[in-house]
């Protein structure tokens, strides 16, 4: 591709506008990852606590699953955010054949549909571990 060519790609998406959309989306994603790894702190601390003080353990638990759904929530936020304007972004993108995001293999082998069932997983495991030290299981 010449670099006239290149040129006119920024005719309809001006240069300046192309860097802050690319830096904003990759500020976005980077701001989903952290907060990914802040749930996955929490659910580290809920489950040390649950066991290590038996007597508030549900409590712990209930409070866990309150906040892994708050900053799910966010992260979905994040990612709608992030996405919003990647139709943009492919004006110049398509036609240097750059991909912000590789297309996975089938629809189940998403980062967001793994990182939702991750989650799905880690509710459900402090309900069920709820259940056992209410029925003094564990």
């Amino acid at each position: 591709m010449s670099n006239d060519t290149k040129k006119d790609l920024f005719k309809d998406l001006p240069k300046p506008v192309y860097t802050h959309l690319t830096e904003y989306y990759l500020y976005q994603d980077g701001l989903s990852w952290g907060r990914t790894k802040l749930l996955v702190s929490i659910e580290a601390g809920t489950l040390a606590t649950a066991f290590s003080m038996r007597e508030l353990a549900i409590l712990v638990l209930i409070f866990g699953v309150a906040l892994i759904f708050i900053i799910w929530r966010l992260i979905e936020i994040d990612w709608k955010i992030r996405d919003q304007n990647i139709n943009m972004l492919d004006i110049v993108h398509i036609p240097l054949n750059i991909r912000m995001t590789k297309k996975p293999p089938t629809y189940l082998w998403s980062g967001s549909k793994l990182l939702r069932t991750a989650f799905i997983i880690l509710i459900l495991l402090n309900i069920i571990l709820s259940i056992m030290f209410y029925l003094k299981i564990l």
